[in-house]
């Protein structure tokens, strides 16, 4: 599926729409380029799911956690070079916290664990404040939830 987001205000709109699909022990994964609207969009997600803190890109912590409606774990990738790196880090532990929403930034990071069940939302700059989302849904779960968006 590919989205048009023409400016800000619909790249809140459509975390609207998206936060709604969100369901239990969820898995999103981010890519794109720097300054593509990754970290913008998930703040605007997780303020949608109910999160009062402020959410910042954890590229430097690697996770951020946030109570809101469900436990939201944000990860940020772009530091790691390699599987054993992404391993290290236990992110499978996240995707086993019962109810808990799992998003991370540099995602496509990910795609070398086969077994993986995930939607993905590619970011490319179209120009200033234009974006074209490519949302792809890897699994049943996530392709169901594509047809809802």
């Amino acid at each position: 599926m590919n989205k048009k987001i023409k400016n800000l205000e619909e790249l809140y709109s459509f975390a609207d729409i998206f936060a709604k699909q969100i369901k239990s022990n969820t898995l999103v994964l981010f890519s794109g380029e720097l300054g593509a609207g990754k970290t913008t969009f998930i703040k605007a997600l997780c303020q949608k799911l109910g999160v009062k803190e402020m959410v910042t890109s954890p590229t430097f912590t690697l996770v951020q956690n946030y109570q809101a409606k469900l436990p939201i774990f944000h990860l940020d990738l772009y530091r790691l070079e390699t599987e054993k790196e992404i391993i290290n880090m236990d992110i499978f532990n996240f995707l086993d916290e019962p109810n808990a929403l799992v998003l991370v930034e540099w995602g496509e990071k990910l795609l070398c664990f086969k077994d993986l069940e995930y939607i993905m939302l590619e970011f490319h700059i179209i120009s200033e404040n234009k974006r074209e989302l490519n949302i792809v849904g890897n699994g049943k779960k996530y392709q169901e939830m594509i047809k809802n968006l």
